[in-house]
């Protein structure tokens, strides 16, 4: 039985390696993971948008075609998808997600943090002044430099937002109370739902993620953890070079954190270690695998087809442990990033190219299933073209 994934091609180079083809359902004609040897069919939809009516019947012809196929996703505007649409998709799909309640607690963070607050979760302090006037009141509050950061992180995925401010943006720092005032007035012409956030001290590389896979019952059944040593755009964006690492504490915290709230499905948790004395605090929890879950299935820990067995009622006896060390690379956005770390002196070229020693793994390049990368590199190549073009008009 395949699988309909609604994600990036790692998730489906996941599934594949463990013998499951994938119906990649995508809103680009040119998804990479549309070239996956993994890919047995290919389906453009207009938009995830949940109240997108031609999507959702799309996928239920999909369903109804295959039988109970098994629906996964990593990307959170997919997530949303089949959260408001899980009455009407449950009866072609099996999935396994967080109750609707619990998915509108985790992705809107203003009210995660509320949660997490009354659980006692370890946090950064968090504010959500309702415009420039609450703001105003808060400021002596409020410690600097601080973050700002969106309530949905869809609401600055527009192309105005990303014209302006770049793209893969997850946070934005200020300072002072002036900067954070003006950025506040700046970011709010975008969209009014803004965060301000106590920040943690430390480089990119106190930045963790734990990814793990709970069933039905909130029974884990597997998990890893990667280090991000460098992010684009650096200091609040993606991972741009990632590690497994085994560390016992960000485990107890991630696992404490999901037992409290009763947590079932795929989850992504991002962490960072306080540079003042050394405790794990849980920055997000996302409601979805994330965009590095191929580094846990290189390092033995397959978590999506974990949950493909699963969700199929199969005896399954997951890896019990992954290997440390294996490192995840996105060269594109890896090199945009070295230059910006040069500029702050963070990164040398020596300790740059030092820190790729050892097993490694690319998002995009893999020998078994090159076409992903073919693509992109005809892609980036008819854009260089088009950019030449333009600048020779």
């Amino acid at each position: 039985m395949p699988a309909v994934v609604l994600g990036e091609v790692g998730l489906v180079r996941c599934l594949g390696q463990a013998g499951v083809s994938s119906v990649v359902v995508a809103c680009r004609k040119d998804h990479l993971a549309f070239a996956s040897r993994y890919c047995l069919e290919s389906v453009v939809v207009p938009s995830f948008d949940p109240d997108c009516r031609e999507t959702l019947d799309r996928l239920l012809e999909i369903g109804k075609r295959l039988g109970k196929s098994t629906l996964f996703c990593n990307g959170e505007p997919d997530f949303l998808f089949i959260s408001k649409n899980r009455e009407l998709l449950s009866r072609y799909f099996l999935f396994n997600i967080p109750s609707e309640k619990q998915a509108d607690l985790l992705v809107d963070k203003g009210k995660f943090y509320r949660m997490a607050t009354e659980y006692g979760l370890p946090i950064p302090q968090t504010w959500q002044p309702n415009g420039p006037d609450a703001l105003k009141s808060i400021l002596p509050e409020i410690t600097y430099p601080c973050i700002v950061k969106p309530s949905q992180q869809c609401f600055w995925k527009g192309a105005s937002f990303q014209e302006k401010f770049g793209q893969g943006i997850k946070a934005i720092q200020a300072d002072t109370p002036e900067a954070l005032y003006a950025l506040y007035r700046e970011l709010a012409a975008f969209h009014p739902d803004i965060l301000i956030q106590e920040y943690i001290p430390g480089r990119d590389d106190t930045l963790y993620f734990f990814d793990a896979y709970l069933n039905e019952r909130s029974e884990l059944l597997g998990y890893f953890i990667g280090h991000r040593i460098r992010t684009y755009p650096i200091h609040c964006g993606i991972s741009s070079l990632a590690e497994t690492v085994h560390h016992a504490e960000i485990v107890r915290v991630g696992l404490r954190a999901l037992e409290k709230i009763g947590y079932r499905g795929g989850v992504h948790i991002d962490i960072k270690i306080d540079d003042r004395d050394g405790s794990v605090r849980i920055l997000e929890i996302n409601p979805r695998f994330g965009l590095a879950i191929d580094l846990g299935a290189r390092a033995g820990m397959n978590l999506p087809a974990v949950a493909y067995h699963s969700l199929l009622n199969r005896t399954i006896h997951p890896a019990q442990d992954y290997t440390a060390g294996i490192k995840w690379i996105d060269a594109k956005h890896d090199l945009k990033a070295l230059s910006c770390y040069l500029k702050i002196g963070e990164w040398s070229i020596p300790s740059y190219l030092s820190s790729f020693q050892g097993a490694k793994m690319f998002r995009v390049w893999n020998a078994r299933d090159p076409f992903p990368f073919l693509l992109s590199s005809s892609r980036f190549v008819k854009n260089q073209f088009r950019k030449i073009l333009k600048k020779s008009k």
